[in-house]
């Protein structure tokens, strides 16, 4: 039987009951994608198990999907997937705007800084609230400084990003005009771009 080349953990917090101790003696070189799907927003969970394990594979991951996922976690993960594609954050917040400016932080920069210097797909979906967990009534946090290093990556693909209201109970959210007008500018350059407020694509 030929090494998996796919792995999806299903529940991050499992790693930190019986599942840590499997994971510590897991070693996957033919790795390539690796889905990590937490239960929920609530469960704090961080990457003292994941990381080991990638040092230990020394994998070449080209694809990482995480779900719910403290953005202060990331940099252990991504310090051992430096030839990473393609990343899929799905997160549920009540700093949106903080939360998109550290993934931007991680993503930018000189190769020799950055993290992800390979990465050519992007792909967030942001659901948000408030403080005491109710929606927003206002625009949803700008996405244009995301937009803006796509575009300055030529190596860059595709960029999508899907915003929408953490509860029901309120309104639609207002789209960003400036991010609706980068991504018809990335368009017209040839690149791939998707902006989606609330489910509803603006191209």
């Amino acid at each position: 039987m030929d090494p998996p080349d796919v792995i999806e953990l299903p529940f991050l917090e499992s790693l930190l009951l019986g599942g840590a101790a499997l994971l510590s003696h897991l070693s996957l070189p033919a790795l390539t994608v690796l889905r990590l799907r937490n239960s929920g927003e609530d469960c704090l969970v961080d990457s003292l198990n994941i990381a080991p394990f990638l040092d230990r594979s020394q994998c070449l991951l080209y694809t990482l999907e995480i779900s719910h996922l403290d953005v202060k976690h990331l940099p252990d993960i991504f310090s051992h997937c430096r030839g990473l594609e393609r990343l899929v954050l799905s997160k549920t917040t009540n700093s949106p705007h903080l939360y998109l400016q550290d993934v931007l932080s991680l993503c930018r920069g000189p190769e020799e800084d950055c993290l992800l210097p390979r990465l050519m797909m992007l792909t967030i979906l942001l659901q948000i609230l408030d403080e005491y967990r109710m929606g927003f009534y206002g625009p949803p946090p700008s996405a244009v400084p995301l937009l803006e290093m796509v575009e300055s990556r030529d190596d860059f693909g595709t960029a999508q990003i899907d915003i929408s209201q953490g509860t029901e109970h309120y309104g639609s959210l207002i789209p960003d005009e400036s991010c609706i007008q980068r991504v018809q500018a990335l368009r017209e350059s040839g690149r791939r771009a998707e902006y989606c407020v609330d489910g509803v694509e603006y191209l």
